[in-house]
């Protein structure tokens, strides 16, 4: 994913901690209900060592 990508250029230490799949929240929305049903968890932590600031 992008965000995370620009998050790592950033200074960013990314990883993924949670994938868990529960009911839709919405089911009778459209689309695919195994996507709209899986919620993944981030911890975001700032790197040891940052890259220099422009």
């Amino acid at each position: 994913m992008e965000f995370f990508e620009k998050a790592k250029v950033r200074g960013w230490t990314c990883e993924e901690i949670l994938t868990r799949k529960f009911s839709p929240m919405f089911p009778n929305d459209s689309g695919e209900e195994s996507i709209r049903s899986t919620v993944h968890g981030w911890r975001l932590m700032r790197s040891k060592s940052r890259p220099p600031t422009s």
